[in-house]
């Protein structure tokens, strides 16, 4: 059991980040009552379950399950890290749509297949 990427240099407090990436099928019968209800469920559901199973990084590392919907929608914790990565991005590049052009990124690789 691997994540899928962690950073080569410390992300906070001292700590890598490790991280591991899912698409999730927001109609799929797993989340599918869920996701009727409410938006972003699927994607939660998914986070905590990626946490649950990657407990055992606790305390070594900084994990962070990035989870999207087919639909398009992010996950809290995979909201979160992009966030932070865009304030990263802007700060030094000074580039104010740094977000649009990391969520365009993102949305085009989900489409591809590369983000699970």
């Amino acid at each position: 059991m691997r994540p899928d990427g962690l950073t080569l240099v410390p992300w906070y407090q001292g700590k890598a980040l490790a991280w591991d990436v899912t698409v999730v099928d927001t109609l799929a019968q797993t989340y599918l009552q869920g996701s009727t209800n409410q938006v972003g469920c699927a994607a939660n559901q998914a986070e905590e379950n990626k946490r649950r199973k990657y407990e055992e990084l606790e305390g070594r590392y900084l994990f962070c399950p990035v989870e999207f919907e087919t639909y398009g929608v992010f996950g809290n914790e995979a909201r979160e890290l992009v966030e932070k990565i865009r304030r990263k991005v802007a700060a030094r590049t000074g580039e104010p749509r740094s977000l649009s052009f990391l969520k365009q990124k993102i949305s085009v690789e989900i489409q591809r297949g590369n983000a699970a």
